[in-house]
């Protein structure tokens, strides 16, 4: 299965080509999320509401021909995983069961340790040593909406957007996390304008320094197919933590195509940030 995500062009951080491998950690990475994206007919598929747990790091192989990876290899059932929301430890999360994902995905069914009066997304591994950070996480204030708005409009101009719907600049979410020590917040926000023939997309990742917000990472894709969204794909912020010790955290994103979904896990280097891995895709 090939993730639908064809459209999204980066057009900010460190080049791909140019970047050294990510060195990424010896224990498993998981996503731990309430399922609202998918679900299946069959006794064994994932329902909506369903609190999933997906492990996109390391990514899982994939059968030469076309079946469900084996769950087993890649879950242990009742094992108990340190969980995190926003940088800071919540309990433990443990795999209760494995089911069916899309048509050719496999994910946990997963049971966390303390009360979640709400829908979760987090992030699960057995990781050692991760600060644990103080939650942090708030809508952008007004200053920093006009800012990242201006910075979208430009990245929207830089990829010959008609100017003409700059002032129809819609505001799917915009927030404000901590991924390090500074005091200076991250902005991540995703934006789109549209007319009667196409829609455009773009993601976000920005700086709040002292001098001014400054973009760190940026994508881009065009949707033509405005009926069925068949060449649509969103990208959605799950959550952040230090996955390599450096002391910087990484940023996990969510990345829903056309009946398809996989992980992204970017990782700042230099002030700016790239894709260091992909992982837990599925599809039909």
């Amino acid at each position: 299965m090939k993730l639908h995500v064809f459209a999204w062009i980066a057009l900010a951080g460190v080049s791909q080509s140019q970047a050294p491998p990510w060195k990424g950690p010896k224990e498993p990475v998981y996503v731990v999320m309430t399922n609202r994206s998918s679900e299946g007919s069959g006794a064994n598929d994932t329902k909506f509401g369903d609190l999933l747990m997906v492990q996109i790091f390391p990514e899982s192989a994939v059968p030469q021909d076309g079946s469900r990876p084996d769950g087993k290899r890649i879950y242990e059932i009742g094992k108990a995983v340190p969980f995190f929301i926003d940088g800071h430890r919540r309990g433990t999360v443990r795999i209760a069961r494995l089911k069916d994902h899309q048509c050719d995905g496999v994910a946990a069914i997963a049971v966390p340790s303390e009360s979640f009066a709400k829908d979760l997304i987090g992030l699960a591994t057995n990781i050692s040593g991760i600060p644990d950070r103080s939650s942090f996480r708030r809508e952008a204030t007004a200053p920093e909406k006009d800012a990242v708005v201006r910075i979208a409009i430009r990245e929207f101009l830089r990829n010959s957007v008609q100017s003409s719907l700059m002032t129809r600049v819609n505001v799917r979410y915009l927030l404000s996390i901590r991924t390090d020590d500074s005091d200076e917040p991250t902005l991540i926000g995703s934006f789109f304008v549209q007319s009667k023939s196409e829609r455009h997309d773009v993601f976000v990742i920005a700086r709040a320094e002292k001098s001014g917000v400054r973009l760190e990472y940026s994508e881009y894709s065009q949707t033509e197919d405005l009926e069925d969204f068949t060449d649509h794909a969103s990208i959605k912020y799950v959550d952040h933590l230090d996955l390599d010790g450096d002391a910087s955290d990484e940023v996990m994103l969510k990345i829903l195509g056309y009946e398809s979904e996989g992980y992204e896990i970017l990782t700042r280097e230099s002030g700016h940030w790239r894709v260091a891995a992909t992982g837990g895709g599925s599809g039909c």
